[in-house]
């Protein structure tokens, strides 16, 4: 699995054949993309959207090109592929409370962590992917110093082991 971070809040997962892309705070950035799968994340309406083979589009359960997805109101998701488990919080606007509905989550995409600190430090992802301002706050919060990068290529076997807590904060592509 590859992990990249494509505009501002907006993620790229390759994973066995497939491209999963979710909507950014640009939507609009986003243009000329054709992912798999397009996620969206705000109910924005943007003028342009990706030539997407399937949308997501919030609440649901969703299985597209051997990818899990389900999806919790407000715009939470929950992703499985090569059997690792990537859960999506949205870029503003969501609820702690939809935490509650994510089983073992081995990546957590935290865009805007000002209200889910504390959540996530409950939830103890082996993985959190997150920007550079919230980076500072879960730094603070978890202790944990982050390391910034590209992209993130990752496979089940190379997970941290429980209570190993890895920050990463995603340039953009």
């Amino acid at each position: 699995m590859i992990i990249n971070l494509q505009s501002e809040g907006s993620l790229r997962v390759q994973t066995g054949g497939a491209v999963v892309l979710t909507e950014g705070s640009d939507p609009n950035a986003l243009g000329r993309m054709k992912p798999d799968i397009f996620i969206r994340t705000s109910i924005n309406e943007a003028k342009s959207l990706p030539d997407a083979g399937f949308t997501v589009n919030g609440p649901g359960e969703y299985e597209v090109k051997e990818i899990e997805i389900r999806g919790y109101h407000p715009f939470t998701y929950f992703i499985k592929a090569e059997a690792i488990n990537l859960a999506l919080l949205p870029p503003s606007g969501g609820k702690p409370e939809a935490l509650d509905n994510l089983e073992k989550i081995d990546i957590l995409f935290a865009p805007n962590d000002g209200q889910f600190a504390k959540a996530i430090r409950q939830l103890n992802p082996p993985i959190i992917i997150c920007d550079q301002a919230s980076a500072k706050n879960l730094e603070k919060e978890l202790g944990i110093k982050a390391e910034i990068t590209d992209k993130l290529t990752i496979k089940k076997k190379d997970i941290p082991e429980e209570g190993h807590t890895k920050v990463v904060v995603l340039k953009v592509s």
